[in-house]
């Protein structure tokens, strides 16, 4: 998400956190941190390129559980520039959106939740599943761009 379609999101290119999409919920603005991650980019061939991510999930014995992958490809050939990317991310309030993968998924505002008292998202303190799919792109008339995510 933040390699394909980070580069056409405000909050990236000049509107700080402030222009992000509300607290980062699909990290376009790159402020959550992904553990244990594995990352494959590609050569760019004819304009395009290609990846993927995959996250281990910290617990043993069990890969899947609190793990977090997203794959994503990018398009960039003057003045056109595009990008698609899925992120999947399990149990985020432990392993998205916490940094030590061991908090409880309880609601927002107690004690063993990673999120505050927003309302934005704290729906997501006891979510089994995150799912972002995101597109972008941008097109170049002479020393204007006109993008959109």
């Amino acid at each position: 998400m933040v390699d394909y379609l980070g580069q056409f999101e405000v909050g990236d290119q000049w509107g700080g956190y402030m222009a992000a999409h509300p607290l980062d919920v699909d990290n376009f603005n790159n402020t959550n941190r992904v553990n244990n991650e594995i990352k494959y980019t590609s050569k760019t061939i004819g304009g395009i390129t290609f990846g993927g991510a995959y996250s281990l999930g910290g617990v043993a014995g069990n890969v899947s559980r609190n793990q977090i992958w997203s794959i994503g490809a990018n398009y960039a050939n003057d003045p056109l520039l595009a990008g698609v990317g899925y992120l999947n991310v399990r149990n985020p309030s432990v392993s998205f959106y916490g940094n030590g993968g061991s908090a409880a998924a309880t609601p927002a505002g107690v004690p063993g939740s990673n999120f505050g008292a927003s309302p934005v998202i704290s729906g997501y303190a006891s979510a089994h599943t995150l799912q972002v799919i995101g597109a972008g792109g941008a097109y170049s008339f002479g020393p204007a761009t006109f993008g959109i995510t």
